[in-house]
């Protein structure tokens, strides 16, 4: 856990910015834009993947096939998200909660099969929540989204030793199962905010 830390905290103050408006962003007003966070959701991950490809060392030919298939997922994957709408935002509570009680459990320091098979039975859950219950699912699932963003935020602030972020760095390094209870707090919040930003929305089946 420290070497995630670690490098988190290496990322930079605009990478913290990114996360904590991105944080914000899904955790605020997911469930009226979250076809809009499940495109993003898509690209982030289909850049990834294309720098891994662009990163790896091939022959020429390889190399032209490689840089292809990047090309490919960058703009193949948001294009997916956007026209199979409600099938990813499935995939996204899926991702969501297999992550999360991932991260919950590792910090809990549960053997690493059991870590699994539990977030694989979170992930089938969390589809199942999405879809039955669309809206109260899209309010969760980007809750959760957003305060773990905004937690990693933090957590990348921390580079700076004379801030609070820092002092946090070194708690969190001693105990593992605060990580994701301070998501969990954070995650609490915003999904809190968005109920009541629902009760009075005129239009509730907004975004979905």
């Amino acid at each position: 856990m420290q070497a995630e830390l670690t490098n988190l905290s290496n990322l930079g103050p605009n990478v913290a910015v990114l996360m904590a408006t991105g944080g914000l962003t899904f955790g605020m007003f997911g469930w009226r834009a979250i076809r809009y966070l499940a495109v993003i959701d898509a690209l982030l991950i289909g850049l990834l993947i294309g720098i891994g490809f662009f990163n790896a060392e091939t022959s020429p030919l390889q190399s032209l096939v490689t840089r292809s298939a990047a090309l490919v997922m960058v703009l193949g994957l948001p294009w997916l998200a956007w026209r199979f709408h409600r099938a990813s935002i499935v995939l996204l509570g899926g991702a969501v909660g297999f992550a999360v009680s991932f991260t919950l459990l590792t910090g809990c320091g549960m053997p690493a099969t059991v870590v699994v098979l539990a977030a694989g039975l979170t992930c089938t859950l969390a589809v199942t929540f999405h879809l039955t219950l669309r809206q109260e699912a899209a309010i969760v699932t980007t809750g959760l989204h957003g305060g773990y963003l905004c937690l990693a935020a933090l957590i990348v602030a921390s580079a700076d030793p004379r801030s609070f972020g820092a002092r946090l760095l070194d708690m969190l390094s001693y105990h593992d199962l605060l990580i994701p209870s301070i998501g969990l707090v954070l995650s609490a919040i915003l999904i809190f905010y968005q109920w009541a930003d629902l009760q009075q929305s005129l239009d509730p089946w907004e975004g979905l």
